[in-house]
This record gives structure tokens, sequence and C-alpha cells, in this order.
């Protein structure tokens, strides 16, 4: 499904994921993910997420960014380009 244009911006926005749709994605169980967004914002396995009356979605671009902020070892660059830094580094020594 293509994103959903933006009135008077021309932007698209990617769809919503639920719940079940990110712990999918994830590889975890879906009460894993609604954990996540239950817990308070400064804890930091917190899950950013929208709440529509008893239904809760998660942004991609929320999911992505959750997923970098807790994968340990990554700097501010690319999964993939530290991976390829970190294996340079290891070749030269």
């Amino acid at each position: 499904m293509p994103g959903v244009e933006e009135p008077g911006r021309g932007r698209a926005f990617k769809r919503l994921l639920s719940v079940p749709e990110a712990a999918e994605r994830l590889g975890l169980p879906v009460n894993a993910v609604y954990q996540f967004c239950r817990a308070k914002p400064e804890h930091p396995l917190f899950m950013p997420h929208i709440r529509l009356g008893k239904r809760v979605y998660i942004p991609p671009e929320a999911l992505e960014l959750w997923v970098q902020k807790n994968t340990v070892g990554l700097s501010e660059v690319s999964g993939e380009e530290a991976f390829w830094r970190q294996e340079g580094e290891a070749l030269e020594e």
C-alpha cells in the first residue's frame, strides 16, 4: 500500500504499524511490544506510539529509531556502515 498524501504538502506518509505487525518485524512477542509502549517515556525501552482509542499504532520511522537506539554497539552511523568500519579496523590491526 503506497503512502497517503498529506493535504497541501505533497509528502507521503508511511502506513502506521499495528502492534502485532511491529512485533512481527522485530521478531518479538506481541506482549513485549505492548509493554514497551506502556513504559514511561524516561524508560530506555519506551517505544514511541500513537494511541487512537484503545488501539495502539507505531510509526515505521519510530520503530526504526527505537531499534537503532536500543542496538548495542551502534554509533550515529548506519548499522551497515558501522559494521564495515569495524571490519576494516580489524583487518588493519
